[in-house]
């Protein structure tokens, strides 16, 4: 527990946390537009999708390597 709090108060941890809370808290619920498959594939091609789902992959694979050895 004392080693989760000490990686959730690094700065990059706690800006991180940040951007995600500003950016949930000003979603919109109500107006969530609708995707077709084929405007999801569009939206996949976008660099900043690139760039996200990449992150997302990396992040799963260590996230697996790292359960994996404890």
């Amino acid at each position: 527990i004392m080693e989760t709090m000490k990686n959730l108060t690094q700065p990059e941890m706690l800006l991180s946390l940040n951007s995600a809370v500003k950016v949930f808290s000003s979603l919109e619920v109500d107006n969530i537009p609708e995707y077709s498959v084929w405007k999801l594939i569009r939206e996949m091609n976008k660099p900043e999708m690139k760039k996200m789902i990449g992150f997302f992959m990396t992040f799963v694979k260590n996230l697996s390597n790292n359960t994996n050895t404890n």
